[in-house]
Formats: C-alpha cells, sequence, structure tokens
C-alpha cells in the first residue's frame, strides 16, 4: 500500500521497494476488456502513452485506473485537490467531481 492510500485508509503504507517472494505474490487473474474510444479519446490515449514513456496502451490504462480510483477514494474521504503554479505562490483550486446531489 501507498503512503496515498495509506492516508486514506488509516493503514501502513508500503514503503518497501522489495518485490514479494514468489510464495508471497497473490494470483494474479487478467482479464481482457474491450473499449471503443472515441478519435479525441485516442489522441489523449497516445499523448499519455508519450508523455509517460508507457510501453503499452494497457500500462496507460492501468495507471490512469489507479489514479482516477485514489482521487475518487481521496474525493470521498473529504479530501480537496490543489495545484501550484511554477515558481508562484498562486495555489489553484481543483475540482474534478462534481457533487451530483448538489452538496
Amino acid at each position: 500500500m501507498y503512503a496515498f492510500d495509506a492516508a486514506l485508509t488509516g493503514q501502513e503504507a508500503n514503503t518497501s521497494r522489495r518485490k514479494p517472494a514468489e510464495d508471497e505474490r497473490e494470483v494474479v487473474r487478467k482479464k481482457k476488456v474491450t473499449i471503443s474510444l472515441s478519435e479525441k479519446s485516442l489522441r489523449a490515449l497516445e499523448e499519455l502513452r508519450l508523455a509517460t514513456d508507457a510501453d503499452t496502451d494497457s500500462e496507460v490504462f492501468r495507471n490512469a485506473l489507479r489514479l482516477h480510483l485514489a482521487l475518487i477514494r481521496a474525493h470521498a474521504a473529504g479530501v480537496d485537490l490543489f495545484m501550484k503554479r511554477n515558481d508562484k505562490e498562486e495555489i489553484v483550486p481543483v475540482t474534478l467531481f462534481a457533487d451530483v446531489d448538489g452538496e
């Protein structure tokens, strides 16, 4: 568990960089998913792949899903997200999710 997730769940973060021994690894089952993307989404996927040096589109999707889940969990926990402009003191709030119930 990484520090960001640990902060949200109250659990201890896994700061170890070692890979678990073979007998410690969970069996990971992969499932293929087929999705349809618009041209705009395909361009975004390509931009992300190039910007992150990802080897595959699947790697881009996995990373995007992890980030999205972390943001959803943080939002649900009442965490506000801000961005700071380079070399400036200005802090800009970031609205990622519109409240559907009007809160």
